[in-house]
């Protein structure tokens, strides 16, 4: 009977080392293997994931002070590439994407409302918003679309009604309005049109009442010079 009770003991006193010694190590001071580290004074985890040799691989997760889950980042083998998704207190998901090996981000991301809803889809390279980048309406519904370069806005951008209607077309150039802009009313007539040089509205503009022209504008880089006003008949 005593030798049993020992045999118990030992296999416990064992367990119980061995339990120990699998988690938050580090080899060769690199983190190793799984661990789970709690905010300082606290019972509660700041994160759980697993290291080989230093470097994350597999699931990690990461929680707020209330223990509820963060984000979740999934490794792609030990490249420090991986695919986030980021939570709210409230447990609903408020963006995902990539991030490259060097941390950066990297391809398309999605940020969602607090109804879970996606309002914006970004285009990401080594860490710069660079290509297709749309907004949404709740309806779903695009609110503007276009495309970035070194994160700011590059070439032809549409903004709609919330009900799919085209309210604007614009042209940028180095993230400035640069190039022909068009404006229009919800039924789908145009309003304004015009042209804008490095931010400033240049030439002729032109405005619009129920199709036709009824008053034209000349600009010289922002500055009004001359109005005419058409009579309509």
């Amino acid at each position: 009977m005593k030798h049993f009770y020992l045999t118990c003991f030992l296999s416990t006193f064992c367990l119980s080392l061995n339990g120990q010694s699998t988690v938050n190590l580090t080899v060769d001071d690199l983190k190793d293997g799984i661990w789970r580290v709690k905010y300082p004074g606290s019972s509660v985890y700041r994160y759980i994931g697993e290291f080989e040799m230093g470097k994350p691989k597999g699931v990690f997760r990461h929680f707020y002070k209330s223990g509820k889950l963060r984000s979740q980042m999934t490794f792609q083998g030990l490249t420090g590439a991986c695919f986030v998704q980021n939570y709210n207190e409230d447990e609903k998901l408020l963006s995902e994407g990539s991030y490259s090996s060097g941390k950066l981000k990297q391809g398309t991301w999605k940020i969602f409302n607090s109804q879970g809803l996606v309002i914006s889809k970004e285009t990401w390279n080594s860490g710069k918003l660079n290509g297709s980048y749309e907004t949404f309406y709740t309806n779903g519904n695009l609110v503007e679309s276009g495309n970035m370069k070194s994160g700011q806005k590059e070439g032809e951008w549409i903004k709609y009604f919330e009900n799919g209607k085209k309210m604007s077309i614009e042209n940028y150039s180095k993230g400035k309005l640069n190039g022909d802009w068009i404006s229009y009313s919800d039924p789908g007539r145009i309003e304004v049109k015009g042209k804008y040089i490095e931010g400033l509205r240049h030439g002729e503009w032109l405005f619009y009442n129920d199709g036709k022209i009824v008053k034209t504008v000349f600009f010289h880089r922002g500055r009004e010079f001359e109005t005419v006003i058409i009579e309509c008949e």
